[in-house]
């Protein structure tokens, strides 16, 4: 059991600088696309064009950090049961 909670751990902490780095170097083919559209001739359609990339990534970035917390509570989570679990058997 000390060995799941040492893997639990090292896990969450992976996760975490994981959390931190990933979702917000996001940049879609969507968004280069339209920045490309925009710099080559820049109106109204395109900047609109642009807006509405940006606004997509946007909300996959909150999707990708909804999936990232939720596997890092499910680790918590983990972790927090294998203690317990440790506790009534060592009683």
């Amino acid at each position: 059991m000390k060995a799941i909670r040492i893997f639990l751990l090292l896990f969450i902490s992976f996760w975490l600088l994981i959390m931190v780095g990933c979702p917000g170097m996001y940049d879609s083919r969507r968004t280069a696309v339209a920045f490309n559209h925009y710099y080559d001739a820049p109106n109204d359609k395109t900047k609109q064009q642009l807006d509405e990339a940006h606004r997509l990534d946007r909300r996959d970035i909150l999707v990708y950090e909804g999936i990232m917390a939720a596997i890092l509570a499910a680790a918590v989570c983990g972790f927090i049961r294998v203690g317990r679990k440790n506790e009534n058997q060592a009683v």
